[in-house]
């Protein structure tokens, strides 16, 4: 059993890895694939305007990122609801909406796969700090949280996104997973921006 569960544990950091790598790469091939004149400039102004829709973005409330963190249990019978480990990330699909894939996982009992789509509200400046601009930016969503388990239900998440530099933002969310019962988590973590 112990096996079947390292296995899991190892199987969801690669997935959190590969997820990363994944949005990451595809922001470099969106960087690699500039346009090279003034009429594909304004092609592609007029196409993204239109649509309002690329993978990777950055949102009204930030940039797209990728991370880690730790998640503390409050409620429930999964690792959302447990003291645990967290792959965090937040993929910019419009001007107000991301997708915030996530891993939520304490290596010993199994891990839950946080898939929520959120309305991100815009970046509020809250002070300066060593003549540094802190704003944050509040979001709130849905989606599904799935546990290694077996077990699928609704997830409903809200949080705040931190600027802190120019590659990094501090992460705090609430996650409530209704898979068996309620599973509570409050994450806070850090991500890289791309």
């Amino acid at each position: 059993m112990k096996g079947n569960i390292r296995h899991s544990a190892y199987a969801t950091i690669a997935c959190g890895v590969l997820l990363g790598f994944s949005a990451m790469t595809t922001a470099a091939q969106a960087n690699e694939s500039q346009p090279n004149s003034a009429a594909q400039l304004a092609q592609l102004n007029d196409t993204d305007q239109a649509s309002g829709f690329q993978v990777g973005r950055s949102t009204q409330g930030g940039p797209s990122y990728v991370g880690a963190g730790v998640n503390i249990g409050a409620l429930g019978g999964t690792s959302l609801g447990d003291t645990s480990l967290s792959v965090i990330s937040k993929v910019g699909l419009t001007n107000t909406f991301s997708v915030r894939p996530g891993v939520v996982t304490d290596f010993t009992d199994d891990a839950t796969f946080l898939v929520p789509v959120t309305f991100d509200l815009p970046a509020t400046r809250i002070g300066e700090l060593a003549n540094q601009d802190i704003s944050v930016a509040p979001y709130l969503g849905g989606g599904i949280a799935v546990s290694t388990d077996g077990d699928v239900g609704p997830l409903l998440t809200g949080g705040l996104d931190i600027p802190v530099a120019e590659q990094w933002t501090i992460n705090t969310a609430a996650n409530a997973g209704f898979i068996d019962d309620v599973d509570l988590g409050v994450s806070v973590g850090v991500g890289y921006n791309f």
